[in-house]
C-alpha cells in the first residue's frame, strides 16, 4: 500500500502508533495525553518517538530563535 502511495518508507505495524502520537501532539495534545493512549507505562517510551525531528521542523525551530 505505501507503495501504491508513493511513501518513501516501508510501512509497518511499528510504523502506526509513531504516526498516531506524532499526529496527536503536533495537533497540540499533551505528551502525556499521547503516552496514555498507547498504553505506554512510563511516558520515557513515547518521548523515544520524538528523538529525532524532521529537517524542515528544525529549520522552522531556528527562524523563531532569531525572528524577536
Amino acid at each position: 500500500m505505501g507503495d501504491e502511495l508513493g511513501f518513501d518508507i516501508k510501512l509497518t505495524t511499528y510504523v502506526a502508533p509513531h504516526s498516531f502520537a506524532a499526529i496527536l501532539v503536533r495537533s497540540g495534545a499533551p505528551m502525556k495525553f499521547a503516552s496514555q493512549s498507547l498504553g505506554h507505562q512510563s511516558i520515557t517510551t513515547t518521548e523515544k518517538y520524538f528523538a529525532g525531528f524532521d529537517p524542515n521542523a528544525q529549520a522552522e525551530y531556528a527562524k523563531a530563535l532569531t525572528n524577536f
